[in-house]
C-alpha cells in the first residue's frame, strides 16, 4: 500500500511523463478517455468494497495515482503558460502538506468523518496546509542563515 505509488509512478513518470506534459504533442480522445475512465471504475469498486477493509485500502493507491494522471493529462495546455508565483508557493509545499497530513491528520480526519464533529475535516486540512507553509517557510530560513556569514556554525562545513 505504501511502496506502490511510488513505484508506479517512477514506472509511469520515466516513460510517459514527457507525454503528459507537452502540450505540443497532439493526442487522440483516448489519451484523456481511458485514464479517466479507469478512475470511475475504480472509484466504483471503492465504493462497492468499502465494508472490505484489506480491499477498500489497496485501491486508494490506484485511485489517487489514476487522479494525478487525469489532471496532468486534462490540464496539458497550462504547461504551455508561464506559472504563475503562487502556483509555484503551492507547488512546493506538497511535500511538508504529505508528511504532516500523513503522519498527524489521517487519524484524525477517519475518525471525525462519520461522527458529530465533521467540522474537523475541514479543520484538518487547514491545519495542514498551514503546517505545511510553516515547514516550507522554515526550511527556508534554515537554509538562508546556513548560508549566512554571520552564522558561527557556517565554518564547521569547510
Amino acid at each position: 500500500i505504501v511502496a506502490f505509488p511510488f513505484v508506479f509512478g517512477y514506472g509511469y513518470g520515466s516513460r510517459y511523463f514527457q507525454d503528459d506534459i507537452d502540450p505540443t504533442r497532439k493526442k487522440g480522445p483516448l489519451f484523456y478517455l481511458v485514464p479517466a475512465l479507469l478512475l470511475v471504475g475504480f472509484i466504483l469498486l471503492y465504493v462497492n468494497l468499502w465494508p472490505y477493509w484489506a480491499i477498500d485500502t489497496m485501491l486508494q493507491g490506484p485511485c489517487g495515482i489514476l487522479l494525478a494522471i487525469v489532471g496532468l493529462r486534462f490540464f496539458r495546455f497550462l504547461n504551455a503558460k508561464e506559472e504563475s508565483p503562487i502556483l509555484t508557493y503551492l507547488g512546493k509545499l506538497t511535500l511538508g502538506l504529505y508528511l504532516v497530513h500523513e503522519t498527524f491528520l489521517c487519524g484524525w480526519t477517519d475518525l471525525t468523518a462519520n461522527g458529530p464533529l465533521a467540522l474537523g475535516i475541514p479543520l484538518a486540512f487547514v491545519v495542514s496546509i498551514l503546517a505545511a507553509v510553516f515547514l516550507l517557510e522554515a526550511e527556508k530560513f534554515l537554509k538562508n542563515f546556513g548560508k549566512s556569514r554571520a552564522n558561527p556554525f557556517s565554518t564547521l562545513h569547510r
